[in-house]
């Protein structure tokens, strides 16, 4: 919990958490089959006397001049924010169905993640696969990455409102109703792109080569990705290599890296940059299908990609359910401060099984980089399980830490540092790559 300034009045969620505070943990009961939490009688009569004086007692009015009052999910929550770390949290109902659509790939918006770290900035950080925004910029030839966004109007060109925070610019966006078109403006960009607010299936991984892009998309917004072939390339690329972007370990990421791959194939690459630069992460089968494609292993059908080491001393193992493996004649793997989880996972995994050495991996970063110790990714080595109650609601925890396959290294708080020679800045990126790829 922060500190605050004792001559200042506490603010509601602070005289909740300074009552609450020593027994919070107690707070959690989750139904049979799931997860129990055992408090002493003594801690839940303490607990149940402290929220029913709270709530017979406290007395404070919103703006409106409402009085306010506060639900189990508002007690959860500020416990949830106050007690457990970044990754770990409460949600009701509502948020984990959220939660569990968004991993199977569900999405809604234009499909922009942007980063408003700079002051009066809002930059595009990554743009999801099978989107409005991605389909629009593909149609413009436009990399909208790491672009900063000036301006929202509408479809015309009126109606132009300054995008210079997050706060203004998503209550811009929220200004359109679904399938009514506007227009978004970047720096540099001599034209508006013509987006539109629409529900769509997320896609992960996108392919290009020096004459051909193979993308993930549906028809329209409601159908599943599929990989559509189109003319023009990636420009500089060597005629023997390939490039796959892969974004997350989500919804159908494996099928479609299977696809990726297997159209590198088919196009006779023998060499493959993979772009994991801004991959949060996400499942461990999902991490553990696609690395059966990246990793040999003397041909073994099973290979060890992540350990997991729990508070009570259980340690379980993750492991590929078959040997997929695609042939290279080399893989460079581009990563940034971004690439995190299950992303630093593979990397770890490519590195143990010798598939990936470290003159082949590239880190990048958005400001000036570390050519001393090199660039490093985001350092997350620990993982999260979800548990239910009977009423749908979930709490999501963090239950273990992750090794490599050699059970030893676990990189959480530390990252994986790439060559000094190869670390570099985020827009230089591409060029070292393909400079690393081409040696």
């Amino acid at each position: 919990m922060n500190d605050y300034d004792s001559n200042k009045k506490p603010s509601a969620a602070k005289v909740i958490m300074s009552v609450i505070l020593a027994i919070a943990v107690c707070f959690v009961s989750f139904g049979a089959g799931y997860l129990t939490r055992s408090c002493s009688s003594g801690d839940y009569t303490e607990l149940e006397w402290a929220l029913d004086v709270i709530k017979a007692n406290y007395y404070d009015l919103d703006e409106d001049g409402n009085l306010k009052d506060f639900t189990v999910d508002d007690y959860l929550a500020i416990i949830s924010s106050e007690l457990l770390d970044p990754y770990s949290g409460y949600m009701n109902e509502e948020q984990y169905k959220d939660f569990v659509s968004s991993g199977e790939g569900n999405a809604y918006g234009i499909g922009v993640r942007i980063s408003s770290a700079e002051a009066d900035m809002l930059k595009i950080v990554s743009v999801s696969g099978n989107s409005p925004m991605e389909k629009a910029c593909f149609t413009l030839g436009i990399d909208p990455v790491g672009k900063k966004i000036i301006a929202v109007s509408d479809a015309d060109g009126s109606n132009y409102k300054a995008a210079s925070d997050y706060e203004t610019f998503s209550k811009n966006l929220t200004g359109y109703e679904a399938h009514k078109e506007f227009k978004i403006y970047l720096e540099g960009v001599g034209q508006g792109i013509t987006v539109s607010r629409e529900a769509y299936i997320e896609s992960y991984v996108s392919y290009y080569d020096s004459e051909k892009t193979y993308l993930f998309r549906s028809e329209d917004y409601s159908g599943v990705p599929e990989g559509k072939e189109f003319d023009g390339g990636m420009s500089g690329i060597s005629a023997d290599t390939a490039y796959i972007k892969f974004d997350e370990f989500n919804g159908d990421a494996t099928s479609q890296m299977a696809g990726a791959l297997k159209y590198m194939q088919k196009r006779g690459k023998t060499k493959l940059i993979l772009d994991m630069r801004n991959n949060g992460g996400g499942y461990l089968n999902i991490l553990c299908d696609v690395a059966s494609y990246f990793i040999n292993n003397d041909g073994k059908k099973e290979s060890l990609v992540a350990t997991a080491k729990y508070k009570n001393g259980k340690v379980e193992e993750y492991k590929t359910s078959a040997n997929r493996y695609v042939p290279l004649e080399k893989l460079t793997v581009m990563a940034n401060e971004g690439s995190a989880s299950a992303t630093e996972c593979l990397i770890g995994a490519l590195i143990t099984y010798g598939e990936l050495s470290y003159d082949n991996f590239i880190v990048t970063s958005d400001g000036t980089p570390d050519t001393v110790n090199g660039n490093r990714t985001y350092g997350k080595g620990i993982m999260q399980k979800t548990f239910l109650s009977n009423h749908g609601s979930a709490i999501k925890l963090t239950s273990a830490y992750i090794y490599w396959p050699d059970k030893t290294t676990n990189i959480h708080k530390k990252g994986i540092f790439a060559p000094a020679e190869n670390s570099v800045t985020f827009a230089d990126g591409l060029e070292k790559a393909l400079e690393v790829s081409a040696r």
